[in-house]
């Protein structure tokens, strides 16, 4: 089978989230199971993003017209023109395929089927945004007529999104909450709707488990957080909660980067955690893994979720989590099983939750066994792309 993916940036730009890591893992597995892909990615074209050796599929740029990648580029809406360039001559050159979306920058691919030249394809969107501005999660958007939003700059995106979701003919959320989010904001066809959760990457599968896992030691060497630094991922919140929780544990670590990174470390000063808050800005997917298996314990404390990446990725890992019950968040840990579950944007129950964790060697353990059982059971990409071809198979037989 032919797959073409889509997406805006890509795991190595300087701006990259979920969405670029969940559509570079789905290439690599639908790749190793033999299909023929290629991802169109986005970037400025001057802008130059070196990539991995050995990649399993074919990378395809589209023009971002923009000075650097960055989320809120001003012409980002017009990126799905660019995009829908490269698909059709894709496809001109490749015949049928498979063409999968994970955002707005497909807004544009089902009108490619009015072009008498382009081969057919199936079309398959996985919406990835894990909130949607209040007109749209009430419905009210569709109702009075999206195209208002349109001359909104800050509503432009989910506008296109929704143009991209009413011409799939299969659309793959990533949890339940997803799904109900987006068919109530855009009338959704419940047929074509298929619940496809993320997979967990290779590098945190293959890794070894975290060190609780085997010898629960009581001391705390460092706790961490990892992911993008962006108030949506309730990072400041997370930095009142280790002031209010004294001096366990001795060192915390923020892995990655975001538009929070030097206000966060202000914030840090202020609140006189300097001493004990590192900020490693990049890892590469395999070193990042091995600086997570060996914390004893992380804390994601997201405000919105449509999957949660990195909640499954150190479950994976044997690390035990302490999160939030935002969106899909509570469809993939178990509060007091598989990790630790608080109010979204309470610095005291996230305080009350890292000191009583911190102190609690045994109860590490036993969360992060029964994390780690579930995850490497239900979420490997192997899997994940497994039921996608089901999918793709139904999109190009509807075609």
């Amino acid at each position: 089978m032919r797959c073409i993916l889509t997406v805006n940036f890509s795991p190595w730009s300087r701006y990259s989230g979920g969405s670029q890591r969940s559509t570079h893992n789905l290439a690599r597995a639908l790749a190793r199971r033999g299909h023929a892909v290629q991802v169109v990615y986005t970037k400025p074209p001057w802008e130059q993003v070196p990539l991995p050796d050995a990649l399993p599929y074919e990378v395809i740029w589209a023009a971002l017209p923009a000075l650097r990648s960055e989320s809120d580029a001003l012409l980002q809406p017009i990126t799905p023109w660019f995009v829908a360039h490269q698909v059709e001559r894709l496809l001109r050159r490749t015949g049928p395929a498979v063409v999968h979306g994970n955002g707005e920058e497909a807004a544009l691919l089902p009108e490619l089927r009015t072009h008498r030249k382009t081969p057919r394809f199936g079309f398959v969107m996985t919406p990835r945004y894990p909130a949607l501005p209040p007109v749209f999660e009430s419905g009210q958007a569709h109702r009075s007529g999206a195209l208002r939003a349109l001359f909104s700059v800050t509503h432009t995106k989910y506008v296109l999104l929704g143009r991209a979701l009413a011409g799939a003919d299969f659309i793959c959320p990533t949890s339940r909450f997803a799904s109900e989010l987006v068919q109530r904001a855009y009338a959704l066809d419940s047929q074509k709707l298929r619940v496809i959760p993320n997979g967990v990457s290779e590098e945190f599968l293959k890794a070894s488990p975290g060190r609780d896992a085997h010898d629960s030691p009581a001391q705390v060497p460092f706790a961490i957080y990892f992911g993008r630094l962006a108030r949506e991922k309730g990072v400041h919140t997370l930095l009142d909660a280790l002031a209010d929780a004294g001096p366990e544990p001795e060192t915390f670590v923020f892995a990655g980067r975001g538009p929070e990174l030097e206000r966060m470390r202000q914030r840090a000063r202020a609140l006189g955690l300097a001493h004990r808050v590192r900020f490693m800005t990049w890892l590469d997917p395999k070193a990042l893994a091995d600086l997570v298996r060996k914390a004893s314990f992380a804390v994601l404390p997201s405000l919105e979720e449509s999957f949660g990446n990195t909640m499954a990725e150190a479950m994976a890992l044997a690390v035990p989590v302490i999160s939030t019950t935002a969106g899909s968040i509570p469809e993939l840990i178990e509060n007091n099983r598989t990790g630790v579950l608080v109010p979204p944007g309470s610095a005291q129950a996230l305080s009350m939750a890292i000191r009583s964790l911190a102190n609690d060697p045994a109860r590490r353990k036993g969360l992060a066994l029964a994390a780690q059982a579930k995850v490497r059971a239900e979420y490997s990409w192997d899997a994940v792309a497994a039921r996608f071809e089901g999918v793709y198979a139904a999109a190009l037989e509807a075609r």
